[in-house]
This record gives structure tokens, sequence and C-alpha cells, in this order.
């Protein structure tokens, strides 16, 4: 077909489509909702993952290890650490021991703790009846992507036996300040001295144990000292040089002989726990996308439903057409060409409605959705599609139309 055919049909097309504006406008609504839904579910979901690969130092961890209870594993739900906590009994827990025991493999670099507890920690002006207390050490800064504003982080170079590190968020509540160090905090009647504060932390919806921003660190040791022996541990992270396989072997055997024999502990690479968080969350994505995908299906059906009814509102023009020369290839490219530019449209304002939801949770929520230029062209291309697959039922009727019973009608 001829560039000026194409042209002819383009402007024809707009014209028919701002004398019924009105009416395509609720016809493309619901390309509109369907495509701006599977733009920001698809976004958040990418988002999601980037932010899980940032917060596990990504591509780095493949040397990095984590240790955790068998018990907490079945127990944990992925959305609140301290409710699985208090399912966890003393025999099912990390030890201490366990920490001494694997600095002395040979090809074990660093290990760090991860203990949590629940104490009332109180500042100048404010106290937090239920604060969230990190028993660790400074190599906790190599696992996850922390870091410290002002101060040093549990520096064990130096005297840590009162030394504490506080997020942003609690520095403000307790202090009214961000940056109180020299500060003294009360953590459950134990007073320590504020030596850092931490960059604020961009949280991990749906998967952060914990808020860093809202937390007190503390040395290890000084966890259990306030808890008198009692504070478990979460986790352990670890870093392993050479011959990890064997490593890994030797570790197993030593935490199962530790705990009787009995295999209480699992090891895992964070990488790992980092592609298995991205495949449930990919799993999680397409399948809401499927169900935002029916508003699209609808959308569709509306515009069939406005293409149909154009077609029989306009059969005299159809018969006339066709009586002066016009083909059924023409008919039915003019008649494509209509619906093709109302899903366009509709795809248009999705993308743009898409655009605007996802600053709104950007500004509003610790999610940052990211919409690639690969969504959009796929989002785009799929928003004709659409105008074609279900503007051609009504272009093929209309084409079918013979051109002496097209113009019989009024």
């Amino acid at each position: 077909m001829k560039p000026s055919a194409i042209t002819s049909h383009f402007k024809l097309s707009l014209d028919i489509i701002y004398n019924t504006r009105w009416r395509n406008f609720w016809t493309i609504l619901g390309i509109v909702i369907g495509l701006s839904s599977v733009v920001t579910i698809i976004a958040i979901g990418n988002g999601i993952k980037q932010q899980i690969n940032y917060q596990l130092n990504g591509s780095s961890s493949q040397n990095k290890f984590i240790i955790q209870p068998v018990a907490i594993n079945q127990s944990y739900s992925g959305t609140n650490l301290i409710k699985s906590l208090e399912n966890i009994s003393p025999t099912s827990s990390l030890s201490y021991l366990d920490v001494d025991g694997i600095q002395g493999f040979k090809n074990v670099s660093s290990i760090s703790p991860f203990s949590i507890l629940k104490s009332k920690v109180s500042g100048s002006i404010a106290s937090d009846r239920n604060g969230v207390v990190i028993g660790s050490n400074q190599f906790l800064l190599n696992y996850l992507n922390i870091s410290v504003n002002s101060g040093s982080f549990i520096d064990q170079t130096g005297d840590p036996t009162n030394s504490a590190v506080i997020g942003q968020n609690l520095a403000e509540r307790l202090f009214g300040e961000i940056s109180p160090l020299g500060a003294t905090i009360d953590i459950g009647g134990n007073s320590f001295v504020v030596e850092g504060i931490l960059n604020p932390v961009n949280n991990i919806p749906f998967s952060q144990i914990v808020d860093f921003n809202n937390s007190v660190f503390i040395d290890y040791n000084n966890a259990q000292k306030i808890t008198s022996n009692n504070a478990y541990i979460y986790q352990e992270f670890l870093t392993i040089k050479d011959n990890q396989k064997q490593t890994l072997s030797s570790l197993q055997s030593h935490l199962n002989a530790i705990n009787g024999n009995q295999s209480n502990t699992f090891i895992t690479n964070l990488s790992e726990i980092s592609y298995n968080s991205k495949n449930t969350l990919n799993l999680l994505t397409k399948l809401i996308s499927i169900v935002a995908s029916i508003s699209l299906i609808v959308g569709g059906v509306g515009i069939m439903n406005v293409m149909l009814v154009s077609v029989a509102e306009r059969t005299h023009e159809i018969g006339i057409r066709k009586a002066i020369g016009a083909t059924n290839r023409q008919i039915v490219t003019q008649f494509l060409v209509e619906s093709s530019i109302l899903s366009f449209v509709g795809g248009i304002i999705g993308i743009t409605l898409a655009y605007a939801v996802d600053l709104f949770i950007v500004l509003s929520t610790a999610i940052k959705p990211v919409i690639t230029w690969q969504l959009v062209v796929i989002a785009g291309f799929s928003s004709i599609v659409i105008g074609l697959i279900f503007g051609s039922i009504p272009a093929i009727k209309a084409a079918k139309k013979l051109p002496i019973d097209a113009l019989r009608s009024s």
C-alpha cells in the first residue's frame, strides 16, 4: 500500500476518533488501567530485585556464605524475624562457640555473627520499649551494604566494651539529632557510648528482616553479657577464600558435631539466596501481571465493541466507498488503523500513568520501582497488538458488506 494511502487512512481515522472522542475515551480506559497496572507491577518487581542484589553486595557474594539454624529456616516466613525467633529453642540456635570454632578454620578469612534481641533503649529525650539491638562485629560491613555516616562501626581495635552504633532514624527519635556522637544510650539498663551513626539504609520491601535505620549495633560479646548469655544468633556470615567445597564440608561436620551429630544448621551462599529471592519474586510478578492483564483484554473487548458500533453507523459510508472502487483490503485497513490508534493512545496514557504511580511509590514508600526502556517498548507494542487483534473482527465485518446492501441502509 502506498504511503499516501496510509496517510489518508491515518488522517481520516483521527477525524473519526475526534468526532466520537468521549465514547472513545471510555473505550481506551480499559487499556489505560490494564497497561499501567502491568507496567507498575513489573517495575516494582524489577526494583525489589535490584534492591536485593544491592543489599547482598551483588555478584561479590560468590565467596560469602550464611549459616542458619534449620529451625529458623522452617519457621521464618520472610516478613517478621522477631516472631520467628520466638519459636527457636536454645538447642536449635547457633552459639558463640560456633563463631570461635569456625574462626580457626584455615580458609575462613572472616566471620560475623548476627544476633538480634529486643530491649528497651533510651536516649536523652525519648525511649523505645521494643528497641531492636543487633550483636555483631566489624566484619558485618563486608556482607551487607550498610555504611557509617560518622564515627566508626564496632571498632574492635579500640575499646568496644561500651560502644554502640545506631541508625539515623533512631538517633533522631532518641536524641533529637541525627549525629549524637559521644552521647550515652541505655540498653536494658546498661550504658553505651554512641560511637557511630549509620547512613540511611534503603530497606528491602517484603524481604528485609530488620529495619537498620531504627536499630542499635553493639559488639556481639556485649550482647551476650547484657542478656546473661541468652542472645541467640540468628545467622552467621562468613567468607571462604579457597577450597570452598572442602571447607564447607568440614564446617558442616564441625557444626553437626557441636550439635550432637544432628543437622541443626545449614550453610548457603549469599548469591544463592539472592537468586532464590529473585526467582520467587519473578514468579509472583508474573502471576500478578497475568491477573492485571485481564484489564487489557477487557480494554480490547471494549475497542472491538466500539468498532462494531462504528461499522453499523458507517454502513452507508462503506457502501459509497466500495461503489467508487474501494477494495476490501482498504476497508479492513481503515478500521484496523482506527483500532490501532485507540489502543496506542491508551498505551501511551497507560505508560505515563505508570510513571506517575511509580513516582508516588518512590516518594511515599521504601520501594524503588524500575521502568526500563525494554518494558516501555514491550508495553507500547502490546497495546498496538491488542488493537489489531480486537479490531480485526469489526474490520473484516465491514469489508464483507456488499455495496448494494450498504447503500440501501440509511
